[in-house]
């Protein structure tokens, strides 16, 4: 495994990504979170098209050991993924695997004690299938916790977690993968409230996540990981409902923007920026969101292409015979194709 110094960062995809970003370069990356083999297919036709990695990202609801939504546990998940690419000619080394909310999301409604225990087993199986950016979301409150967790609370569990992964790449012989922090994170998938408007993160409210996780980090021995702890979540004030979507405004973050000035290896991460403008997209990575998620959006968009190839479809059907159908890979790489585009805009 590499030997990691204190002030560096570790030589991989994502960390060059935000290592030019640190040194002034106006580029990010985008993170697609979402298992749908067809979205899958077409976010590596947009690498293909862009001579790039992809990042692709499972969340806690979607995998975990027991199958979570999809029935897929993360070494399968991973299969899944590397077997598309392998179809589609895309190099596996290309491919950044990634585990979104992960800790104890799947289980608020046991006690702490039992769902951080199935945090563990979870954190393990991600880090030993070989998923390098993992973001550890300590966040929430569990069924016997107080509403809201102090920054101390999430930092502590966050550092506990952190070092269920270090220990598991260990055993696996990888290296450590890099991390995501932070405690005010979205809910996955967008909000579940109606929207009107959103407050970004106060920047005193950003340091305060930064030194508690500091400090927990200390306390557990992890001073060495911090080099790669690359992003920390904060709220831009951008999120998006069942009905509305909150756009970005640059000057809502005047003061948040600048909190990681001092820090060499720390961007932010926006979550739920689907369906944001492409200006406020390049605003959010000039501001140094220099990670950003989307996912439903791309469902919806393979949805909405799949629905219209069977309008099609049936509109040739009763129109007269029907010709010879496509191999089921042509048809796949027609739609991949088609949603590459959507992502373009």
């Amino acid at each position: 495994m590499t030997d990691i110094h204190p002030n560096t960062l570790p030589d991989n995809r994502i960390a060059r990504t935000i290592r030019g970003h640190k040194s002034g370069e106006s580029v990010g990356v985008y993170s697609v979170c979402s298992a749908h083999p067809t979205v899958v297919a077409a976010a590596l036709t947009q690498a293909t098209a862009d001579h790039s990695y992809v990042l692709i990202e499972a969340t806690s609801n979607q995998v975990d050991q027991f199958g979570g939504y999809t029935g897929l546990r993360p070494a399968e998940f991973r299969d899944l993924v590397l077997g598309i690419a392998d179809e589609y000619g895309f190099p596996r080394d290309r491919v950044v695997l990634g585990g979104d909310h992960l800790g104890p999301n799947r289980w608020q409604h046991e006690n702490a004690c039992t769902a951080m225990e199935k945090a563990d087993v979870l954190i393990a199986a991600y880090v030993e299938a070989g998923y390098s950016k993992i973001h550890i979301d300590c966040s929430m409150s569990c069924a016997d916790d107080p509403t809201v967790l102090s920054d101390e609370v999430v930092a502590a569990r966050t550092a506990r977690l952190m070092r269920v992964a270090e220990d598991a790449a260990h055993r696996a012989g990888r290296d450590g993968p890099v991390y995501v922090i932070g405690t005010e994170v979205p809910v996955p998938g967008g909000a579940h409230e109606t929207l009107s408007r959103l407050t970004p993160t106060p920047a005193e409210r950003a340091l305060r996540t930064i030194a508690a996780h500091r400090s927990a980090f200390a306390e557990a021995a992890l001073e060495h990981v911090w080099p790669r702890v690359v992003a920390l979540v904060v709220q831009p004030g951008v999120e998006f409902d069942h009905l509305n979507v909150i756009d970005y405004q640059r000057d809502a973050t005047t003061e948040l923007r600048h909190v990681l000035d001092g820090e060499d290896h720390l961007v932010f991460e926006a979550h739920s920026t689907d369906y944001q403008r492409p200006a406020q997209l390049r605003e959010l990575v000039e501001d140094h969101w220099a990670i950003l998620k989307v996912g439903p959006a791309h469902l919806r968009d393979a949805r909405g292409a799949l629905r219209a190839g069977a309008r099609r479809r049936r509109a040739r059907r009763a129109a007269g015979p029907v010709k010879p159908r496509r191999c089921r890979r042509t048809q796949d790489a027609r739609r991949a194709s088609a949603l590459a585009g959507l992502l373009r805009r």
